[in-house]
């Protein structure tokens, strides 16, 4: 076990450790150029499923938490290219590497290491929980190698404290093993750096007062910290990726279509498949990927969430809540769990069910604004008009781009004949939507009952040239079939 005396007249240099010290705290961002000396020698990997699943969930779930770091605060970006050495296969200009800083704070939100020539390919990310005066808390990293993408080759929770001049940090995987801690600073004015990889730790080194300084206040453990989206309610970005444009889509799909055949038992890949497939309304093939995704790992829960969705959009509706069931059954404190599944029984006509798993989400996220529109439709149907105006209301303000939530308040307002405010609202939703059919027919009815009916009439007739819109997961009150 490599350490250092307790105390020392200067600071050492650290021995040489193993591949998974070697790039702690953070993965690989010293080099000023973004080219490392030679491209990572490919390693092995049992093909152990659980190991595959948990550590590429664990991507999953970190880039969930910057999504979520994204929506919480306004950021400011930098990025370079980098690489590895010319010649190898990566190549000098293999990623981009992205730095999200909060704005207004300046503290480091993550990074991520986007592969070039790949559409939302993952190099490497590294996504950071700050305490409330801006130190680190929590750090979660994760890598893949160029090639052989079976599972990141290395994932890390890194647990952060300091005491006073003391900066100690003790390290995880995503399994749960621990792997290595370090504490260095300045004690009784002189320098020192305490650390260790074997454990448990030998007694003479755990007890003495030097370590206990350090290291007491991290657990042994990681804890619920293991999981990135530990304080988040697991609320999810679904899919957790959306293409731009109907191109970049098929695009996206012809990726998973190259990358599956390498990899075929990463039921990870067939999940996201499935999803890009839904995105484009192709359900039947949405589904098969989901079904040969839990062929593969029945625990894969993102293939019984998807295969949930994708059943009740083919009109399986039933299938779908029995496919929520098992997800929420594993997942109970996901709201959005809920919230699809509350839609779900709002189409097949189960109003009481669908009010009771919107509460739901809204226990567990108050700030959820599907699960706030979707009971106000629930409220507003059964002529509650002033709860669902409050929650339609609730909706707007968290998340001011909910186009079908500033429709459904304008409906209330129109039955409660308040024209002003019905006004307002469904011309808020147009600025977000300019061609909403439904919205478009709406404001004709608030013209007509504030008797500008000319108007009305010549809007109504555009409008009803316009497509109508296919089933959508935002349920929206309208006015005419």
């Amino acid at each position: 076990m490599p350490l250092f005396p307790p105390r020392m007249s200067q600071e050492r240099r650290i021995p040489r450790l193993p591949w998974f010290v070697l790039l702690l705290p953070a993965f690989l961002f010293s080099a000023a150029s973004g080219v490392s000396a030679q491209e990572p020698e490919p390693q092995s990997m049992r093909a152990d499923p659980d190991h595959v699943r948990i550590w590429n969930g664990f991507v999953d779930d970190a880039y969930q938490l910057h999504l979520q770091q994204l929506r919480d605060h306004p950021v400011r970006t930098e990025s370079r290219l980098g690489g590895y050495a010319p010649g190898t296969s990566a190549g000098p200009e293999f990623y981009r590497e992205v730095s999200y800083y909060d704005e207004a704070s300046d503290r480091l939100l993550s990074r991520i290491r986007w592969e070039n020539g790949e559409i939302h390919s993952i190099h490497g990310i590294q996504v950071f929980l700050h305490h409330d005066d801006g130190r680190v808390a929590v750090e979660y990293t994760a890598t893949y190698l160029p090639e052989f993408r079976n599972a990141p080759i290395q994932t890390i929770v890194n647990l952060h404290h300091r005491t006073g001049d003391l900066r100690a940090f003790r390290q995880f995987d995503a399994s749960g093993s621990r792997l290595y801690e370090q504490c260095r600073g300045t004690h009784e004015g002189e320098s020192v750096w305490v650390e260790a990889e074997f454990f448990p730790v030998p007694d003479e080194l755990r007890d003495t007062d030097l370590y206990q300084r350090c290291f007491a206040n991290l657990d042994e453990s990681p804890g619920n910290r293991l999981d990135p989206l530990h304080a988040s309610n697991r609320v999810r970005q679904w899919p957790a990726y959306v293409p731009a444009s109907r191109a970049e889509l098929d695009r996206l799909i012809e990726q998973y279509d190259r990358q599956i055949p390498v990899t075929p038992l990463r039921g990870d890949l067939w999940v996201k498949r499935g999803d890009a497939y839904f995105l484009r309304g192709d359900f039947d093939r949405a589904i098969a990927d989901y079904e040969a995704a839990l062929d593969i790992d029945e625990a894969l829960d993102g293939a019984w969430f998807g295969r949930g969705m994708a059943l009740a959009r083919k009109g399986k509706i039933r299938e779908g809540i029995e496919d929520m069931n098992v997800y929420l059954e594993r997942n109970p404190e996901c709201s959005l769990g809920y919230t699809k599944r509350g839609i779900r029984y709002l189409w097949l006509g189960k109003p009481e069910r669908a009010e009771a798993d919107f509460r739901e989400a809204l226990r567990i996220d108050p700030n959820n604004a599907e699960a706030h529109s979707d009971l106000g439709v629930v409220l507003a149907q059964r002529q509650d008009y002033e709860a669902a105006v409050e929650h339609m209301e609730a909706a707007v303000r968290n998340d001011p781009t909910y186009q079908k939530a500033y429709h459904n308040l304008a409906m209330v307002h129109y039955l409660q004949d308040r024209p002003d405010k019905a006004m307002e609202a469904v011309d808020s939703a147009l600025e977000i939507a300019p061609y909403a059919r439904d919205s478009l027919m709406l404001k004709g009815e608030i013209l007509k009952a504030v008797g500008e009916d000319d108007a009305a009439r010549e809007l109504q007739e555009a409008a009803s040239t316009l497509p109508r819109r296919d089933w959508s997961e935002r349920v929206p009150l309208t006015t005419q079939p």
